[in-house]
């Protein structure tokens, strides 16, 4: 519901020729952030590298859409940073590299939830 009104305002902001912000930009920015991810299933299942997809519980990516996003990129890994917003990375540094520096610092793994398996 935020980034509907948001919307609202930008589009009112820009009938009314007002200049103080570049409306028409945020408009297009608030677009891009609700209505991603724009890439078919398809084409995320054909990525072969290892993938880290990380978000905030906060974050203005929907959850739905990083959810899909980690559910059909084969070699991916998902982190939902609590507490945080899109800006993660600058917000909370140490934690998210703390983060990315294990994921590319270890071999890929899919975690799996038998702790059975895990090394002991």
């Amino acid at each position: 519901k935020g980034l509907q009104d948001e919307r609202k305002v930008f589009s009112t902001k820009i009938k009314e020729k007002d200049t103080s912000e570049n409306w028409n930009l945020l408009k297009q920015i608030s677009g891009l952030l609700a209505d991603q991810p724009n890439i078919a299933a398809k084409d995320l299942s054909k990525i072969k590298a290892k993938v880290l997809v990380i978000a905030g519980d906060r974050d203005v990516i929907r959850n739905e859409h990083t959810v899909e996003i980690f559910e059909n990129i084969p070699k991916a890994q998902l982190c939902i940073m609590p507490g945080e917003t899109h800006f993660a990375p600058a917000s909370s540094p140490e934690v998210f590299n703390a983060i990315a520096n294990k994921f590319l610092s270890e071999p890929f793994k899919r975690p799996d939830s038998d702790f059975t398996k895990w090394d002991k």
